[in-house]
């Protein structure tokens, strides 16, 4: 079973091309990280807004993701670019869960 979650990194006007080269540096970590199995990212341009939409065994998984990127320091790395900052990022995260048969 698969767990979705999506996570939007909404840029400070004028820092979407200082963001892109730090996710890439940073997304193959979290690609690894157990219980991932898979993430693309997609930028709205139009509004500086980069969406990871992220396939994770489970929640729990997900949570222990996030414990391990807070501890690292992520939030001085973005802080500097985004709206609010890495919280700002936290406080956008949806929690999809599995795909529903509709």
């Amino acid at each position: 079973m698969s767990y979705v979650v999506t996570i939007d990194f909404q840029c400070i006007p004028g820092k979407a091309q200082d963001l892109q080269p730090m996710l890439a540096a940073a997304l193959p970590d979290t690609r690894a990280f157990e219980g991932c199995q898979g993430l693309d990212v997609y930028l709205d341009e139009e509004k500086e807004c980069f969406t990871a939409i992220e396939i994770w065994d489970s929640a729990d998984h997900y949570r222990e993701y996030l414990k391990w990127r807070t501890e690292n320091g992520i939030a001085k790395a973005l802080d500097p670019v985004l709206v609010n900052g890495w919280q700002g990022a936290l406080d956008s995260i949806k929690w999809l869960g599995s795909k529903l048969p509709v």
